[in-house]
């Protein structure tokens, strides 16, 4: 676990200097086992998800595939995860995800849940490239 805490010291004008503390949030990072081949890379990501009511399952990714559990969306531009990557996603034992889907910003990922979406969030999890586009 990271923690930093600092002080500045700031003056003030006509008064004796004050300090102000600053404090960042604690973050626990703890990476995904690799699986049963090397990993291409493992990357820090923030994630968000889509899915019912907005998006129900079988809805059209940008691949023209139907949209089910176990796609995602990333960046087209995000040289990091590929567009076809397959990847390991922390939080989610043995699912192997696959980049069917775009509209997300750079180095975010959004993940296709059948339910619990809005109480999903926005974490940072790590995410394991398991297989860049063929």
């Amino acid at each position: 676990m990271i923690a930093f805490t600092g002080f500045i010291f700031v003056s003030t004008l006509g008064s004796f200097p004050t300090y102000l503390e600053i404090k960042t949030k604690s973050v626990a990072v703890s990476l995904p086992k690799i699986g049963e081949g090397p990993a291409e890379r493992i990357i820090l990501v923030q994630a968000t998800a889509y899915g019912p009511p907005d998006f129900p399952e079988g809805s059209s990714t940008y691949s023209g595939e139907l949209v089910k559990f176990g796609d995602v969306a990333v960046n087209l531009n995000d040289p990091r995860i590929p567009f076809g990557s397959k990847l390991k996603i922390e939080g989610f034992p043995g699912v192997i995800f696959e980049v069917k889907d775009t509209g997300v910003s750079v180095g975010h990922i959004d993940i296709y849940l059948r339910e619990n979406v809005k109480e999903f969030g926005s974490p940072i999890l790590a995410v394991e490239v398991i297989k860049g586009r063929s």
